[in-house]
């Protein structure tokens, strides 16, 4: 396992410093590519967070993407418009809202309706 490729959140390395020292490593040229099945379509969104997702928010998002303001935490962004945004804006729970576009706030009511409908409330 150690010899594998893996991928490290650099936003989760408390206190990461630049070094001089540098590791060379062969890596397969095509590790990176994306193959045109995975492309998809974007969407710029506004959400609201509350405060109590400020590590979370800046896990996420680019922090020029983020204004901390009075009434929460507000990230302007361009997300993938399919179910990763509805999944990922979903599992922040009563935690966020859609602000903008009006046809992400949409999806997202629709799927709480759903989701209420399968719980018989």
């Amino acid at each position: 396992m150690r010899k594998d490729y893996r991928f490290f959140k650099l936003t989760r390395i408390p206190d990461i410093e630049m070094i001089d020292e540098y590791f060379v490593r062969d890596i397969p040229e095509n590790i990176f590519e994306r193959s045109d099945d995975f492309e998809m379509e974007m969407i710029q969104v506004t959400l609201l967070f509350d405060v109590s997702m400020r590590t979370r928010v800046f896990e996420k998002f680019e922090e020029e993407d983020i204004q901390i303001k009075e009434e929460g935490i507000y990230v302007y962004t361009e997300m993938p418009n399919n179910d990763l945004l509805d999944s990922y804006i979903l599992s922040c729970g009563d935690k966020v809202k859609v602000i903008t576009p009006d046809v992400v706030r949409t999806r997202i009511i629709e799927k709480a309706k759903k989701l209420l409908e399968k719980y018989n409330i």
